[in-house]
């Protein structure tokens, strides 16, 4: 079985950080900014893709990439807090 090409993209327009799975939407994240926050709302992955850790690669990206921003994360996705939860080292960029 062939290696599946895997890209997460950053759609700014869309306020979505999205997983493609051989050009197919896998999974995303939805957020919004509100100033210096970012509010994470909702993780989804596809029932297909289901039971792969895709979930937690995306929030991992969308955090890296709000500590790299110097802003502050507000966890509404249960998902999101679920992961803040085991991984205390994103503590200080939580408003």
């Amino acid at each position: 079985m062939s290696e599946q090409k895997r890209r997460l993209v950053h759609n700014h327009g869309a306020t979505q950080y999205e997983l493609l799975i051989d050009g197919v939407q896998a999974g995303y994240l939805d957020y919004e900014l509100a100033g210096e926050l970012v509010v994470m709302h909702t993780t989804f992955i596809s029932e297909d893709f289901k039971g792969q850790g895709l979930g937690s690669s995306i929030v991992e990206v969308a955090l890296q990439d709000a500590r790299a921003n110097g802003r502050k994360v507000v966890a509404r996705c249960p998902f999101v807090q679920a992961y803040l939860a085991k991984h205390p080292e994103y503590n200080e960029i939580l408003a």
